[in-house]
């Protein structure tokens, strides 16, 4: 996303959300790179670098400089970054059908009987949105990130 300025480097950074990425450490990162983007202050890897330097950057980070050092070197294009954004979108749409799944099961297991018809479409209406929001970017579509999901 930092390779050059584009519609899509604010499309992604507006639309993805940390709740979307599995690994915390991409989380964080993503975070990072959003932040800069939608600030309109540079966000090369030398820029990141520093936004991590400055908030500390020991050993606690350790992991997120990892992960930044393999997305430098990963040689991803910056016309890729929607696709990417896409594919990462997909997959915590895919994530989140699990995690509804588990929770149905707990809810099976220990929540009160006249609530559980309820929670299930509860949890089917959020299930709906991330449809919706995965087809929304899918489409060209502005869309804003939902806040973090589990």
């Amino acid at each position: 996303m930092w390779s050059a300025e584009s519609a899509d480097t604010t499309r992604v950074a507006t639309a993805l959300t940390p709740g979307d990425f599995a690994n915390p450490a991409h989380a964080e990162l993503f975070t990072i790179i959003a932040a800069l983007i939608t600030e309109n202050r540079p966000h090369d890897p030398a820029s990141v670098a520093a936004v991590i330097h400055r908030a500390g950057g020991g050993q606690k980070d350790a992991p997120l400089r990892r992960v930044l050092a393999d997305v430098v070197t990963a040689d991803a294009p910056a016309v890729s970054a929607a696709h990417y954004a896409d594919i990462v979108l997909s997959q915590s749409y895919r994530r989140s059908f699990h995690i509804a799944g588990q929770r149905i099961t707990q809810a099976a297991e220990q929540g009160p009987e006249e609530e559980l018809f309820d929670y299930m479409v509860q949890l089917g209406r959020q299930q709906r949105a991330a449809w919706n929001r995965l087809n929304t970017f899918r489409s060209g579509g502005a869309v804003q990130g939902e806040g973090e999901r589990s």
